[in-house]
């Protein structure tokens, strides 16, 4: 499976996912803006949000509001019951 097709899949099941997270993978991404950057490319509409790590460095939360083929007033982003994303 290439990098590209593990990330998409994290983020067609509806979970965000970090640099981070990608470390602790078998195979980490070390590419990993340059993958989000394709799947924008490709028409995927992915949401970021800036977040500060436990030791206090920034990094972006990536999640998944639209797929190429979803029409323009989906929303996969999952909410939570105090409605926020």
């Amino acid at each position: 499976m290439s990098q590209k097709t593990r990330v998409l899949h994290v983020l067609e099941g509806g979970s965000s996912i970090t640099q981070w997270d990608t470390f602790h993978w078998s195979k980490p991404i070390m590419r990993f803006g340059h993958i989000i950057w394709e799947l924008r490319g490709e028409g995927y509409d992915i949401d970021t949000e800036t977040i500060e790590s436990p030791g206090g460095a920034k990094v972006g939360k990536y999640t998944l509001v639209r797929m190429p083929e979803d029409s323009i007033t989906t929303d996969r982003r999952r909410t939570i019951p105090d409605g926020l994303y």
